[in-house]
C-alpha cells in the first residue's frame, strides 16, 4: 500500500489495488492467466475508492492485450471440451 495524497480526498491516505470477486472469477475461468493483469490495476484511495493518476496509454494497452489472452484461453477451452464430447 503506498501513502499519497488522495485527488479526491484531499488528505494523505492509503492507496491499493482493489481486488474482488471479479477478478477471482477471472482468475478462475482463465486458468490463472488473469494474474498477469492484475498489476495494471488502477491503485486506488481506501477512503472514498477513487483511483489515483492513471498509467495512461501503456495501461490500456497493458489491460487489452491481458483480455484478449484471456478470451483466448476460453475460447481454446471451450474447444477443447467441445471435440472432446461431441
Amino acid at each position: 500500500m503506498r501513502m499519497e495524497q488522495c485527488p479526491n480526498c484531499d488528505k494523505p491516505t492509503g492507496h491499493k489495488r482493489a481486488l474482488g470477486w471479479g477478478t477471482f472469477f477471472a482468475v478462475i475461468l482463465t486458468g490463472g492467466l488473469w494474474l498477469i493483469a492484475i498489476p495494471w490495476y488502477d491503485l486506488r484511495c481506501i477512503v472514498c475508492g477513487a483511483p489515483i493518476a492513471p498509467h495512461g496509454a501503456l495501461n490500456l494497452f497493458l489491460t487489452l492485450i491481458a483480455a484478449l489472452i484471456g478470451i483466448m484461453t476460453l475460447t481454446n477451452v471451450f474447444f477443447v471440451f467441445y471435440s472432446y464430447y461431441f
